[in-house]
């Protein structure tokens, strides 16, 4: 943004619906449901350009991205783990408990979100082509996606009050 008091867009690229959204370096990788995921370079922010189509299977909902690891979520629970330092190559898949509705990285692992909201799932993907389960919570779920982590600290709110809440993998 080059006037952050007046942001204006700069270009649009014709995509379809998308569903989520990851972007690393130049690149954005988008969640399209039906349509896979689409990769489009924005070298130049004026001209962005669709630069690959990745179509694992099932509908695409969501995408994160860390360092150079994206996570790929189906709507049925399935997730591809990518590297992402060149063409998207594919390096292992988890399948989650159920059907999910968004994946995020927080605190360095992989967070699982279910499609109601109901469930969370804790993975670690240091070493993506063997993805191992850290745990599983269903209370709260939802109040427990939307925080945020600082070092092993998340900081949860309702509409009273901030806590914050020791999270390591022995907890969950």
């Amino acid at each position: 943004v080059s006037d952050p008091a007046s942001p204006s867009i700069a270009a649009r690229a014709k995509s379809g619906p998308g569903w989520d959204l990851a972007v690393r370096h130049d690149r954005v990788y988008l969640a399209r449901k039906a349509a896979g995921m689409a990769v489009y370079s924005v070298a130049d922010p004026l001209a962005p350009a669709l630069v690959e189509q990745v179509s694992p299977g099932g509908e695409i909902v969501t995408v994160a991205r860390r360092g150079a690891v994206l996570a790929v979520g189906a709507e049925d629970g399935r997730i591809w783990l990518y590297d992402i330092t060149g063409v998207p190559l594919l390096l292992g898949q988890i399948q989650a408990q159920g059907e999910l509705w968004r994946v995020r990285f927080y605190a360095g692992q992989l967070w699982v979100l279910g499609r109601n909201a109901d469930w969370v799932e804790v993975w670690n993907v240091d070493t993506p082509p063997d993805p191992a389960r850290l745990g599983a919570f269903t209370v709260g779920a939802a109040h427990w996606f939307r925080g945020r982590f600082q070092g092993d600290r998340l900081y949860t709110f309702t509409g009273r009050s901030v806590q914050a809440h020791q999270v390591t993998p022995a907890g969950l």
